[in-house]
C-alpha cells in the first residue's frame, strides 16, 4: 500500500535512539508541524479531531521524522521559513 496515510508521531532523540513519542501533541505542535510540512512539501491529511496523518514510507524514516519534529519546536526556524 504505497498510497496508505498513518497517524504522525513526533520524533524524539532518548540518548542515542530516536523514539516516536506516542503522546498527544498540543494544538500549538499540530500548527507547527503542518507549516514544517507545507514548506517541505510533505502530503498530510487532517481529521476532523485534528489529528495527522502522513504516508506510511515517510513515517517510517524516523531521522527525516525527528528533523521535522525538531524544526516545529525551533522558534526561530518557523519565523524565518513561513
Amino acid at each position: 500500500m504505497i498510497n496508505k496515510y498513518v497517524p504522525f508521531h513526533p520524533v524524539y532523540r532518548v540518548g542515542d535512539e530516536l523514539v516516536a513519542s506516542e503522546t498527544q501533541y498540543s494544538q500549538e505542535f499540530r500548527q507547527n508541524i503542518k507549516q514544517v510540512f507545507d514548506f517541505y512539501q510533505v502530503p498530510y491529511k487532517e481529521d476532523i479531531n485534528g489529528n495527522i496523518f502522513i504516508p506510511n514510507q515517510l513515517s517510517k524514516d524516523k531521522d527525516t521524522m525527528w528533523n521535522y519534529t525538531t524544526k516545529a519546536n525551533d522558534r526561530e526556524w518557523l519565523d524565518t521559513h513561513q
